[in-house]
């Protein structure tokens, strides 16, 4: 299957959504596509939104001129009320919330590691920070992201995030798949609203 998906960032191939099943740990692209259903979340009548989002591959360019531009070129603004910054740390996921409207920063580790927390503060040492270490730890080496999207999906809804056991991690790589993936696998051209309007 070759067909494309459009995100705010850039298009996805369709079958980049198998990561979703299983216990796969989640790339760029799932990022890319749950992010953009968290921006679309909050359009207005002409398709803006006060969510904005840096495209995940910032985070593994190792070129300081690509990743300024990658950044550059990522749907957020300095208007926007909330930002979403997706970090690679080591083969590992985390995130940053930029709350533009009360000028603060929440930072989300799944392994609640401090050294990771200390990485994440030196990409934003000159903003007051808010560490999110009242929810569960990550127990295994590749829910870091599922866990990261719970974060930023809470966030961009406004209200706490409840503590994720375990078992539904695999509940949040299906509903993130689901989500993501409507009007994928019809046949008609037309987008569709829900998955059961499919021809």
């Amino acid at each position: 299957m070759n067909k494309l998906i459009d995100t705010r960032f850039e298009q996805v191939q369709a079958h980049e959504l198998a990561v979703f099943r299983g216990s796969d740990w989640l790339d760029d692209s799932c990022f890319k596509l749950v992010m953009s259903h968290l921006i679309n979340q909050e359009q207005d009548e002409k398709g803006g939104s006060r969510i904005g989002g840096v495209n995940p591959l910032f985070a593994r360019v190792h070129n300081e001129a690509m990743k300024h531009e990658v950044i550059a070129n990522s749907p957020c603004q300095t208007t926007d009320r909330l930002i979403l910054i997706p970090l690679y740390l080591e083969s590992h996921w985390a995130g940053i919330l930029l709350d533009c409207e009360n000028g603060k920063a929440l930072l989300f580790d799944p392994m609640q590691a401090m050294t990771n927390y200390k990485e994440i503060r030196n990409f934003l040492d000159k903003y007051f920070l808010e560490c999110v270490e009242n929810l569960d730890r990550q127990e295994d080496t590749n829910s870091c992201g599922p866990l990261t999207l719970f974060f930023f999906e809470y966030a961009v809804r406004g209200i706490p995030a409840p503590k994720m056991s375990r078992k539904k991690i695999e509940y949040l790589r299906f509903r993130y798949f689901f989500l993501t993936s409507q009007g994928v696998f019809c046949r008609s051209q037309t987008k569709p609203r829900m998955m059961h309007n499919c021809a």
